[in-house]
């Protein structure tokens, strides 16, 4: 894939502060020698359901899929996207 499709402007691209409650923190760690950058998506609570890894797939960021990073948190779960 030569390039990623973030900022495209046929995509509505949402961000967490679009949806009430909803929080997003950046977070980074290493896979070996490669760094790898990410979000995570939750709202305030004292516990989760449990962890969801989402992987949006090649070429869209994960900013095409933030109905659905708002739908999981919801429910309850804590979402990592990266």
């Amino acid at each position: 894939m030569p390039s990623r499709h973030d900022g495209s402007p046929f995509l509505k691209v949402l961000n967490a502060s679009d949806f009430d409650g909803l929080k997003s923190e950046s977070f980074s760690f290493y896979s070996k020698k490669l760094k790898l950058n990410g979000f995570r998506y939750f709202y305030d609570r004292d516990e989760f359901k449990g962890v969801v890894i989402f992987f949006h797939g090649a070429g869209n960021g994960h900013l095409a899929y933030t109905r659905e990073l708002n739908a999981i948190p919801e429910k309850g779960y804590l979402v990592y996207v990266y």
